[in-house]
């Protein structure tokens, strides 16, 4: 019981410790911060889809000067300068990472698909740097795969197929 006791208390200290740092060294939980938005689609999508086009949104408390948005697929960065367009579109090489193996690197492993980390890294002239990221998942279609007992089911006989 005292064990249990000083571990709830070192969690206790620890929590108030976060806390007492984050309002002294000017963080804040802010819903204003630099986000991608995937214009066609979600982040989720069929693999065949290989063409994202996302739009950039820095944060509205600050004034931007550039942003570099980083594909996840190992292309080279984009700089986005203040005034050009926040809007951009990608086309990712699906065919070259399946005949590679090489998907779902730096992602959470999937079991039917892969996924690429897009992120973002905003320079603001009058606030902090952000940065966000964004995870793209392409799934694969459903693929059938039909099973019988070779025993129970002989050529030119029928077999009746029931959907589980």
């Amino acid at each position: 019981m005292p064990k249990l006791i000083s571990i709830i208390a070192v969690q206790i200290l620890f929590s108030v410790l976060l806390t007492f740092i984050g309002i002294n060294s000017g963080f804040s939980q802010s819903s204003n911060t630099v986000s991608i938005t995937v214009l066609d689609g979600d982040l989720i999508r069929c693999y065949p889809d290989s063409v994202v086009r996302i739009r950039i949104t820095p944060n509205p408390t600050y004034t931007y000067t550039q942003i570099l948005l980083d594909w996840g697929d190992g292309s080279p960065l984009v700089t986005i300068n203040s005034g050009d367009s926040l809007e951009r579109t990608h086309p990712y090489p699906i065919a070259q990472y399946l005949n590679d193996c090489t998907y779902g690197e730096g992602c959470s492993p999937l079991f039917n698909g892969f996924c690429f980390s897009m992120s973002v890294l905003a320079n603001y002239s009058n606030g902090p740097q952000e940065n966000n990221t964004s995870v793209l998942t392409f799934r694969f279609a459903p693929r059938p795969a039909f099973v019988t007992n070779p025993a129970n089911v002989c050529a030119g006989s029928s077999i009746t197929l029931n959907n589980q």
